[in-house]
């Protein structure tokens, strides 16, 4: 259990009887108003009224006292509101219905526990208004219900610590499948998103109708030949080193994948294909300009990349965009490679 929560409760049981006093005082005020009794429901919420511990909670109490809307069915809606709060705290994936359902067997089991507690209660409450002496009111308090009282705290404390364990189960699964979902849309070798990654996001943003979409095909010249040469240990390193170029020179919304072998795809929200061409040609000439060494040898491999360029047109199918992104990178690589070329040149 959180130290916080901790804290919350051991407060509550220092001065028990104080509160607990005062929270039985203000069942009784308003059970002369609307017919409510103090069950377990009842008595968590006013005794939340009563320590002012969550302050939303405390203003939708007072709101319906203060409008004379509070009665039973609107206490059991603020007593679900108070356990979903705690739940959605510290749960934010919900679709753990395998260890919600737990926590809803052992709220079920607490609810039908304090049944017999409520019926005790009530009785007793009885006895108390029938009572005409304020000394013997408190007296009875004491010793026939503040036990009762206790006994009842002791179990929602119980159960809230179930719901802080199942909370850590919740956690711990949550990582889990973070962890699954970033290796699931990750290269694993350059670290950056992989196909699945950029089919999804370049269709979220044709979705979200975001205006000048630019898609920039990139491929490495002569990768085939750096593989066979120097062996796919230095074939993975050029494209780890292109990678790196590409996270340097990429900011903000942009968006940079790898899909398949040495080709590369870039995805440019915002962007003309003017300026989409003008961030191409940067980063084709700061690769083009930079050498890669090759470890344990004097050796180094001067690298260099060809692109191609398409602007998104309303309506048109995802594989049509990227077939003329394709398309203008087939320019460049018919033309001489280590150039940039866009869909203008397609005609």
């Amino acid at each position: 259990m959180s130290k916080k929560t901790m804290d919350r409760y051991l407060k509550g049981d220092a001065n028990l009887e104080e509160i607990s006093l005062k929270t039985l005082k203000k069942i009784k005020e308003l059970s002369k108003k609307v017919t409510i009794q103090a069950d377990p429901i009842h008595f968590s919420l006013i005794f939340e009224l009563i320590t002012e511990q969550d302050s939303d909670l405390v203003q939708k109490i007072n709101t319906l006292i203060t409008n004379h809307s509070y009665d039973h069915h609107s206490a059991q809606i603020l007593f679900t509101y108070l356990w979903k709060k705690i739940i959605k705290r510290h749960t934010p994936y919900q679709e753990f219905s395998f260890i919600l359902e737990e926590l809803l067997e052992d709220i079920n089991i607490w609810v039908e526990k304090s049944a017999n507690s409520n019926r005790i209660l009530s009785n007793k409450m009885h006895t108390i208004s029938d009572m005409t002496r304020a000394e013997n009111a408190l007296e009875y308090i004491k010793s026939e219900i503040i036990p009762n009282l206790k006994e009842s705290q002791q179990d929602t404390l119980k159960l809230r610590n179930n719901v802080e364990q199942i909370t850590i189960e919740v956690n711990s699964l949550k990582k889990e499948l973070n962890e699954a979902t970033i290796l699931a849309r990750t290269d694993e070798l350059t670290g950056l998103p992989n196909k699945r990654n950029f089919n999804e996001f370049l269709s979220k943003s044709i979705a979200d109708k975001t205006t000048a979409i630019s898609l920039v095909a990139f491929d490495v010249d002569f990768f085939k030949f750096i593989n066979d040469e120097h062996g796919h240990i230095v074939g993975d390193n050029v494209l780890k080193y292109l990678a790196k170029i590409f996270k340097e020179e990429i900011k903000g919304r942009d968006f940079i994948a790898r899909i398949g072998g040495e080709e590369f795809m870039l995805v440019l929200q915002n962007t003309d294909i003017y300026s989409a061409k003008k961030l191409a040609e940067n980063i084709r000439l700061k690769i083009e300009q930079s050498k890669l060494h090759i470890k344990k040898t004097t050796q180094s491999i001067k690298l260099t990349i060809s692109a191609g360029i398409a602007l998104y047109r309303q309506g048109e199918a995802i594989e049509d965009f990227i077939d003329r992104a394709d398309k203008a990178l087939y320019v460049s690589k018919n033309n001489g490679r280590n150039k940039v070329n866009t869909e203008a040149d397609l005609l």
